[in-house]
């Protein structure tokens, strides 16, 4: 297929698969004729319910350019991949990314810690005086 770079539009594919092995997916967008630009590292997280039976799976996305009139024919081809729990594609602006995100190159990712910690702050030891206490006792009655 040789197209020119206006008749190419930027898609992302977000999917969840059932292995690690993302070359599948890779060789059903080459052979339809896309341009891999970016692809992040896969994820191994727990599903919030099952999906075809599946409780875990790998989620991953993979950005790609490739000719809009074969759009339909590699998400039948997608589709038919057994390998693949779920899926989306969504088109994406080139215009708007950054251009160090338009070359092509593997992310990785850290998870994010939460920010508070799982131990609770011990109070101070604060000794008042009966007449100290009776003093909040009355300003919390007011």
């Amino acid at each position: 297929m040789d197209l020119n770079k206006e008749e190419l539009s930027a898609y992302e594919i977000y999917f969840l698969l059932v292995g690690e092995d993302t070359s599948k997916i890779k060789d059903i967008l080459l052979r339809n004729g896309a341009k891999i630009l970016n692809e992040r590292p896969l994820e191994k997280s727990r599903l919030a319910y099952p999906i075809k039976k599946q409780v875990l799976a790998y989620a991953g996305s993979i950005t790609f350019e490739i000719d809009p009139t074969v759009l339909e024919k590699l998400g039948v081809d997608l589709k038919l991949e057994a390998e693949i729990i779920r899926l989306i594609v969504t088109k994406l602006d080139l215009r708007k990314m950054p251009e160090e995100q338009k070359e092509p190159r593997v992310e990785t990712f850290q998870r994010r810690r939460p920010s508070f910690s799982r131990e609770r702050k011990k109070p101070e030891n604060v000794s008042l005086t009966n007449e100290a206490l009776e003093k909040k006792i009355e300003e919390i009655l007011k």
